[in-house]
């Protein structure tokens, strides 16, 4: 079995009984390479999208992590998809859509604590609740992965073994809403060269512009991709200063082999 040298990520499935670091653990064995780590932890009887990073993606996860800022999560909608009303202990089922960063066993806490308890005379009683606890999760997406297309960790296992695993590319796990950079080839070789990089809102133009960048964030990770044939590049973070809306790179700069 050879090492994997390729830079990428697995669109896990991650099974009920292990934690995340586990499927980590047993990813590392079966590639043969130390540098595997995940995004966005499941519990350890949660199942589903678990986003595996590998060699250079690794970094990608690290900066995703530390250097953007802190922002509030935001739960786009929830669904009851059934309810089943047993005496001791009524379970619903529910769809979360939401933002990275959200506590699910906190939705399910607080729906709880919104739902009265019934006295005996069959009335509701506004100083008692039922209270609620999360019992199953099952992630469906995470960044640009779905549940639908996810691997298993047997089904990686052969496909090293056969010879033809193949990891996503690292802007597969990206999603359509990603802040991204497109540069011209003069701004592409300063930043691929780790000079200073300063970009200006009037600079847009068919080789260089800014997409999906949240009014609001004065700093963002952003996906970076050459204005000729759209290649990703990598990651990086940029600071949007007060002068003259311009733009400078403040953070790490994760970048892309081409070969790899």
């Amino acid at each position: 079995m050879k090492k994997v040298k390729a830079s990428g990520f697995i669109n896990l499935h991650k099974p009920s009984g292990l934690t995340s670091h586990d499927c980590v653990a047993k990813l590392r064995r079966i590639l043969r390479t130390k540098r595997v780590g995940h995004a966005g932890t499941l519990d350890p009887m949660a199942t589903g999208v678990l986003p595996i990073a590998v060699n250079r993606a690794t970094k990608f996860i690290q900066i995703q992590l530390e250097d953007v800022p802190l922002r509030n999560v935001t739960v786009d909608s929830i669904t009851t998809l059934a309810f089943e009303p047993h005496p001791s202990f009524p379970e619903a089922t529910i769809r979360v859509v939401c933002s990275e960063g959200t506590y699910i066993r906190s939705i399910a806490r607080e729906c709880g604590e919104r739902i009265p308890m019934l006295s005996s005379s069959s009335h509701a009683d506004t100083t008692s609740y039922v209270g609620a606890t999360l019992s199953m999760l099952h992630r469906v997406q995470s960044g640009g992965f779905l549940s639908s297309s996810s691997v298993k960790l047997d089904e990686v296992a052969a496909a090293v073994n056969a010879g033809t695993f193949d990891l996503e590319p690292i802007e597969s796990y990206l999603p359509t809403s990603f802040p991204t950079w497109t540069v011209d080839a003069t701004t592409e070789a300063r930043w691929i060269g780790g000079m200073s990089v300063h970009w200006f809102d009037d600079m847009a133009s068919n080789a260089s512009s800014l997409t999906n960048w949240p009014a609001s964030d004065p700093s963002r990770l952003v996906a970076v991709y050459r204005h000729d044939g759209n290649q990703f590049l990598g990651v990086t973070t940029l600071t949007r200063t007060n002068e003259l809306d311009r733009y400078v790179v403040t953070g790490p700069r994760v970048i892309v082999d081409p070969l790899e």
